[in-house]
């Protein structure tokens, strides 16, 4: 059986995690990052994304086991209280207008976007 391409190499939700970078910049109360202010801060959105991104498969890929999307599905999938990770219509913190489309790829995208709510 054929190997699935990694999330990583389909797509990355740039302009969410961007948004996510700024938000996790302008925390200064309790945050682990406020322990020391180091002369460089180090992007965590973007690592915790590219590392994940790297890990997982591409959950529209056709070689993409099964079990996989159903997990997926049962994680991420439409949810009862606002449903989190559904798409974006607009990316918030920027000007960007880019709807994207509801299926499990975007779905794992948002997740990985919208990291926490905090």
């Amino acid at each position: 059986m054929p190997q699935p391409k990694k999330l990583i190499q389909v797509a990355m939700p740039v302009k969410e995690i961007s948004a996510e970078s700024v938000r996790d910049k302008s925390i200064r109360h309790g945050h682990i990052s406020t322990l020391h202010l180091w002369w460089a801060r180090r992007p965590l959105p973007v690592c915790r994304a590219v590392v994940f991104a790297s890990l997982v498969p591409d959950p529209l890929d056709e070689n993409c086991p099964q079990a996989f999307r159903d997990a997926v599905q049962n994680l991420l999938g439409p949810g009862k209280d606002g449903d989190p990770y559904k798409p974006y219509r607009d990316i918030p913190y920027t000007a960007a207008y880019d709807p994207m489309d509801d299926n499990l790829r975007n779905r794992l995208l948002m997740f990985i976007g919208k990291f926490s709510d905090v």
